[in-house]
């Protein structure tokens, strides 16, 4: 392609000369009433742009092209490093396919290539899981930290090379945004961090730390037990160069039962569940009036705008007062308390509610009720001490209203979530037949 830009070019440049030459030799004024196009000195000098700057960028990127070439060769893997990424590739693998069930569905694996910088091809899903408990999640977590681990079990030199998934900003995502943090429970971090005392904030950073240190502990002994079958694994990479997900499956032979199956209808059933649990709360709080009732447009556990289900709303607006947020705040953690009932446990999926709750119980706060707390460039460390105290208590009191509601209402929950299994998408009065 260069070669033909750079011909084309050479040639149309000669016969600009050329043609130029001609015509004063011949005393020959350009004519531009002429149709030739050559005798149009504005369109032949738009063509020679033209070809001039194809041959521009065809020569930028012949040259990109062998500098990185020069640049692969010059980083090509040395023998230790491969084998480095053979037991990382290994270690990951074993742990993944030991707790397939779980981790496959934050992070699907589908093959390792030890002559590249990125030896693990896999698909990213964690962005959208959601109904992982905190034991799910230390699971996941270990499976993050398991490649880093077999290197230290077996002594092998650190290659430049990150986790799967960052494993502190996964526990940012699904602990603290969730709402599962032993420190900051049912609040979202992102969103009341300003107004966190330092103690607290100190707590939230002791138990992240604790989180990964007792995980990458936990995943050094497991692969410690088994290193005999880690080690096979490692030296077949290493041998092969290039291995699938399956033939790595295949040499430790592991099952490789339905797991992805069973977890997908485990998390249809929870996020039924869940926007069952939104409007169970919406329309049977006795605080709730008409006008809010009426709001609800329809509710559905199909994917839409990036989230898993929902129950959805007409435009609406409110007085600014305190039953009216209650009211909200109780219809945001109707969802969460909905899955810790019947699942018997809190879990993620929940961060989104959670933030638009956080946002209302701050605006709620005393402290804040002739000031608009999103202004505030900084905030002492005693109005902090308030604020979280106090949206704290406010937090754990709505939350506490809203599962007694739903178990006294366990009946309508379970009805309304066994219909969204199986039409997915109900109306608001399809929704009100069941549950009125």
């Amino acid at each position: 392609m260069l070669k033909c830009f750079l011909i084309i070019s050479l040639f149309l440049s000669s016969f600009n000369d050329t043609y130029s030459i001609w015509q004063n030799r011949n005393d020959m004024p350009v004519d531009s009433n002429k149709s030739s196009y050559f005798s149009n000195g504005t369109i032949r000098n738009a063509l020679f742009g033209l070809f001039g700057a194809a041959t521009v960028i065809s020569v930028y990127k012949y040259v990109s092209k062998k500098l990185q070439n020069q640049e692969y060769k010059e980083l090509e893997l040395t023998l230790s490093e491969q084998e480095s990424l053979a037991y990382y590739a290994a270690g990951t693998a074993f742990f993944y396919l030991l707790n397939e069930p779980i981790v496959s569905a934050i992070c699907e694996l589908k093959s390792f290539d030890i002559t590249s910088h990125n030896p693990l091809e896999f698909t990213d899903h964690s962005r959208h899981i959601v109904g992982r408990t905190r034991d799910d999640i230390g699971t996941e977590i270990k499976f993050l930290v398991a490649g880093k681990a077999t290197l230290r079990l077996f002594q092998k030199p650190m290659v430049h090379l990150g986790n799967i998934i960052d494993p502190i900003g996964y526990i940012n995502d699904r602990i603290l945004d969730n709402g599962l943090s032993e420190a900051l429970p049912l609040l979202n971090y992102e969103k009341v961090s300003k107004f966190l005392t330092t103690k607290t904030n100190e707590k939230i950073e002791a138990e992240i730390i604790d989180i990964v240190t007792n995980c990458h502990k936990e995943a050094y002994e497991l692969l410690e037990k088994n290193q005999e079958k880690v080690q096979k694994v490692a030296l077949l990479i290493l041998e092969k160069k290039k291995m699938t997900l399956q033939a790595v499956r295949e040499s430790l032979d592991i099952s490789d039962e339905a797991s992805a199956e069973l977890q997908k209808a485990k998390q249809r059933k929870l996020i039924a569940y869940h926007e069952a649990g939104h409007a169970i709360v919406h329309f049977l709080n006795p605080e709730t009036n008409q006008v809010w009732k009426d709001t609800a447009h329809y509710l559905t556990i199909k994917s839409e705008d990036d989230a898993l289900g929902q129950l959805r709303y007409h435009p609406f607006s409110f007085l600014r007062t305190q039953k009216n947020y209650k009211n909200q705040i109780m219809t945001e953690l109707g969802g969460m308390a909905a899955t810790e009932i019947v699942f018997n446990a809190k879990t993620t999926g929940c961060s989104d509610d959670l933030k638009k709750a956080s946002d209302k119980v701050l605006t709620l706060a005393s402290c804040f009720k002739h000031v608009n707390y999103s202004e505030l460039i900084s905030v002492s460390e005693s109005t902090k001490e308030k604020v979280e105290n106090e949206i704290k208590e406010t937090m754990s009191s709505y939350y506490e209203e809203t599962k007694q509601l739903l178990k006294a209402n366990r009946t309508k929950l379970d009805a309304l979530a066994q219909t969204l299994l199986e039409k997915e998408t109900l109306s608001k009065d399809e929704i009100v037949k069941i549950i009125l």
